[in-house]
């Protein structure tokens, strides 16, 4: 097949290659050759379309090219690299968002609820590391610290996992016991807003006496028993 033009020898050669990513390089790259060949034919003294013409007909057949470089450039192995960059690229977005996130609240420390608490009143102060995930939301539990006045106030950080999620609701992570079995209701709730939100359970009129604290979780087949020992904690911290 004789050839004209560069365009529609490019779009010809295009057209076998079945990876889209690949084609504006391998696009750039002919082009390269092309031009190359004119400038050599312009030197040997042809006008511009005729040196063009001599130059694609030199290149060969535009779809046997196209296949060969579509061999090169296998499809498979272009679609399994681009997927896995994608997913790298959002396994990174994500552990920026959870590490800068973390790292805000640590150096904010206005945003931790514990600082509002007058460390005159503390009986005793437990940090945690426990961790649990409800759907595509996970808890942390951080830190409990017990008042004078009775009060215990449990600590907790939570997030969605999905970039889209709302996540779940935080303010009821479940039943407040004792060892004994002894429930308790009466308290408040407070939760900070962010993407790794800083949250505050506190419950009334718990013993001082209590060697453990038990958040037990049970709601539409969603579960978790968490049991911490309260005999391990600083005073007045």
């Amino acid at each position: 097949m004789l050839y004209s033009n560069k365009n529609k020898y490019l779009q010809q050669v295009l057209k076998q290659i079945k990876f889209p990513f690949d084609k504006p390089a391998i696009e750039q790259e002919i082009s390269c050759h092309i031009e190359d060949k004119i400038d050599f034919y312009l030197e040997l003294g042809h006008k511009r379309l005729e040196a063009e013409k001599l130059a694609l007909n030199e290149m060969g057949d535009a779809t046997f090219i196209g296949k060969e470089l579509n061999k090169q450039h296998n499809p498979l192995l272009g679609w399994a690299w681009k997927i896995s960059s994608v997913v790298l690229v959002l396994f990174l977005f994500f552990s920026v968002i959870e590490i800068g996130d973390t790292l805000i609240c640590a150096l904010i420390t206005n945003d931790n609820p514990a600082n509002s608490i007058n460390k005159d009143n503390i009986v005793y102060n437990i940090k945690l590391n426990e961790k649990v995930k409800i759907d595509d939301t996970v808890i942390k539990f951080t830190q409990i610290i017990y008042e004078k006045d009775a009060s215990l106030s449990i600590f907790y950080d939570c997030y969605d996992t999905r970039l889209w999620g709302t996540g779940w609701s935080t303010e009821n992570i479940g039943a407040i016991k004792d060892d004994k079995g002894n429930s308790y209701y009466s308290g408040t709730s407070y939760k900070g807003g962010s993407i790794r939100s800083r949250c505050k359970r506190t419950v009334r009129n718990f013993p001082n006496n209590a060697k453990s604290l038990i958040i037990d979780y049970n709601n539409f087949n969603r579960k978790y028993k968490i049991e911490i020992p309260l005999q391990r904690g600083i005073s007045n911290e």
